[in-house]
């Protein structure tokens, strides 16, 4: 059935919920007791079982209890996994285990992929930063998405580097996609691609032009300016400043402040 996520305003599809999660807590505690993770030889036990009696893997059960549990971030996790499955499929990553996750990541991150097995023993980690979400487009989340799955596509098939680095392997895979990499591992989108095509498919909006890598501006390169008084009072305002200190009376005037390069050849000559 279609549903409409609150978080994103986007539809997508809901599979028919089950009447039973498959019991996660039950899975999660076998899976840990079967799984071989930090070198801790483990003993095998029977795995839970789904409504229809078939076996049911901890990740299956991971995600089915994400879209029926009564939570914040249930809307949002349904339409990732879904958009998962679809990329996986469509882009033919072949990802063996998958576990998704929204929560609080660092400001500087979008999203991670974390290689081996994270905290409960489950592989294949994919967090989107929680921060961001209310901020972006659904089309900008499923970049990110994507973005993850190409690193779980590579440590599953291909040959990383270290701390996920974006090697010339993890770019070429980017770019027949679509996906452009920045020199910090920024991501832009090509005009035309395949991952574009995917989104407007299913009636995600995406825009048209290509869109280059937000690098990050180079530090030190503010445009916020210093004004002083006679006082030893100093302000820094990005434009031209009329301003009359209430301490001296005299009005503020720029500072011309010598250049990063020119500091440091002060500093050697002293």
């Amino acid at each position: 059935m279609k549903a409409t996520s609150k978080l994103l305003n986007v539809e997508y599809v809901r599979a028919a919920e089950p009447e039973s999660d498959g019991n996660i807590d039950e899975a999660l505690a076998d899976h840990q007791d079967t799984e071989r993770w930090d070198g801790h030889p483990m003993i095998a036990t029977s795995k839970p079982q789904s409504a229809n009696g078939s076996e049911c893997s901890v990740y299956e059960s991971l995600a089915r209890h994400q879209v029926i549990e009564l939570w914040g971030c249930r809307d949002l996790l349904a339409f990732l996994q879904e958009w998962a499955d679809r990329m996986i499929v469509r882009f033919e990553l072949d990802i063996p285990e998958l576990a998704l996750r929204v929560d609080a990541l660092p400001r500087s991150r979008l999203g991670h992929f974390r290689p081996g097995h994270n905290g409960f023993g489950l592989k294949g980690e994919i967090a989107i930063n929680s921060l961001y979400v209310g901020a972006l487009a659904p089309w900008e989340i499923l970049g990110i998405l994507a973005h993850e799955l190409l690193h779980a596509w590579q440590h599953a098939h291909g040959s990383p580097s270290d701390g996920n680095h974006h090697n010339q392997e993890y770019r070429r895979k980017a770019e027949s996609l679509g996906l452009v990499i920045g020199r910090r591992g920024v991501m832009g989108y090509s005009a035309k691609c395949v991952f574009k095509d995917l989104l407007r498919q299913f009636g995600i909006d995406v825009p048209e032009t290509d869109i280059a890598p937000r690098e990050r501006r180079a530090k030190g390169s503010s445009k916020n300016k210093k004004w002083v008084c006679s006082c030893p009072i100093n302000v820094r305002c990005a434009v031209a400043l009329q301003a009359q200190c209430l301490w001296c009376g005299d009005v503020f005037t720029l500072c011309e402040e010598p250049s990063a390069h020119a500091r440091k050849a002060e500093l050697r000559a002293g």
